[in-house]
């Protein structure tokens, strides 16, 4: 889950809440919970490219197919894709 706060720093957590840095390259499910007034959120790296709009506020849900590489989840989130790295 993603979550864009009224701050504006987005953050990436597991199930459990903990932050994730690095995942394991395969399709995931990422729940962005958008609740930014003025700015929209973007995840983007090889073969990915979502975002929401600046006036967007809700939940969306992403499906998207992660690739060995380094993923941008803007504003502010950096996540490392690799094949070692142990499940989220």
């Amino acid at each position: 889950m993603a979550t864009l706060p009224r701050s504006g720093s987005v953050s990436l957590r597991n199930d459990l809440g903990t932050r994730v840095t690095r995942l394991r390259a395969r399709s995931y499910w990422i729940l962005l919970r958008d609740r930014s007034r003025s700015r929209g959120a973007r995840l983007r790296g090889p073969g990915v490219n979502e975002s929401t709009s600046g006036r967007f506020r809700g939940e969306v849900m992403w499906v998207v197919k992660l690739r060995r590489g380094t993923y941008r989840l803007e504003p502010g989130a950096a996540i490392r894709v690799t094949q070692s790295a142990a499940p989220a």
